[in-house]
């Protein structure tokens, strides 16, 4: 595990990133800004604050990655607030002008679990369709949530830190909730809970019970996400997304389907977990906020592959990193494909 002080490093070789990318290259800074690509979770309004900077939305689309539907377009504040909301895990892109300010073109929104929760442990974890859910004091809960709890209405959304009520008084075996987050080896961190009782899907009607994951366990129209039991056939299986490979062991996938029972689910669709990073992001910036997933360090040597929200990176040197760490990270995109890490911030600060 690396040190909570900010890590400079300015060797381009140190990291290169199984992400897709095009030939390109160095930052585009001048009048326009330098065009950036940042996901992680929300932490403020008055335009959206991500990662540290403020980027302004007036002129961004808003768009819902489960279906691809466009949620907002050039939206007030006021407007921006009613479609989302602190601790939601969002990708923005657009363009930065310092390391403060910003103007967002896009900003893709998504969750990670939706679901019943089956029990919740005094370690302050829970369980949602047999993925481990995991809370921090800055996890945000959901207004309606700590209302019903408390039997009366408050003003905002609130870090689970800032509560006087358990885990165990919040939520119930039951309830349905969307979880927002980041994937961890066995589950979801949680940046923000919801209760999904009202909630809809994008394009209309009630939210399908979702999960993702690394598939494991392929075979007999089955498979696993963790331990949870995934039944499907071919008909399932996105078309654009599985036109030319099969489903395997590995990939990183998005579930949509009917729960069973608290271990299994009916899938009604499959889908590949998108990258961040588009084919056409050939230059600028990149910064990512996650948990740490996995770490495979090569046969010889200290090179190996980090894997951070189902991404996949390469570097020439893991002895940094550790399972389940929360981390941000930031850097530049080369000419050649590869990533210049500037910044490597250990986030559990």
């Amino acid at each position: 595990m690396f040190s909570s002080k900010v890590i400079q490093i300015s060797l381009a070789a140190l990291i290169l990133s199984t992400l897709t990318a095009c030939s390109g290259g160095g930052d585009t800074s001048g009048g326009a800004g330098t065009d950036v690509t940042s996901s992680g979770a929300i932490t403020g309004f008055g335009s959206v604050i991500l990662n540290g900077t403020r980027y302004a939305t007036t002129a961004s689309r808003i768009i819902s990655d489960d279906d691809g539907s466009v949620i907002a377009e050039n939206p007030s504040d006021d407007e921006l607030k009613q479609v989302l909301g602190l601790g939601e895990v969002v990708t923005v892109r657009g363009t930065r002008s310092d390391d403060s300010n910003g103007v967002a073109t896009t900003i893709h929104v998504d969750d990670e679990l939706v679901g019943e929760v089956a029990s919740v442990s005094a370690e302050g974890t829970f369980k949602v369709h047999a993925q481990t859910v995991s809370v921090t004091p800055d996890t945000i809960i959901d207004d309606s949530i700590i209302e019903a709890a408390r039997g009366t209405e408050i003003a905002n959304d609130l870090r689970f830190g800032d509560l006087t009520e358990t885990l165990d008084q919040l939520l119930t075996a039951g309830m349905p909730v969307e979880i927002h987050g980041f994937p961890s080896q066995n589950g979801i961190e949680a940046t923000r809970i919801e209760d999904a009782s009202n909630q809809t899907a994008p394009g209309g009607g009630a939210l399908d019970d979702e999960v993702k994951g690394f598939v494991s366990q392929v075979g007999g129209g089955q498979f696993n996400i963790n331990d949870l039991i995934v039944f499907y056939d071919d008909n399932d299986l996105d078309a654009e997304d599985f036109a030319n490979r099969s489903l395997e062991n590995g990939m990183f996938v998005e579930v949509h389907g009917n729960a069973i029972s608290p271990t299994s689910m009916d899938a009604i669709r499959i889908e590949i977990e998108d990258h961040m990073i588009e084919d056409d992001f050939d230059e600028g910036e990149i910064e990512i906020e996650g948990v740490i997933q996995k770490v495979t360090q090569d046969n010889g040597g200290n090179g190996g592959v980090v894997t951070i929200n189902g991404e996949d990176l390469r570097l020439n040197d893991v002895s940094m990193f550790s399972e389940g760490l929360r981390v941000e990270i930031k850097g530049k995109m080369q000419s050649d494909g590869s990533i210049m890490i500037t910044r490597l911030q250990d986030e559990s600060e």
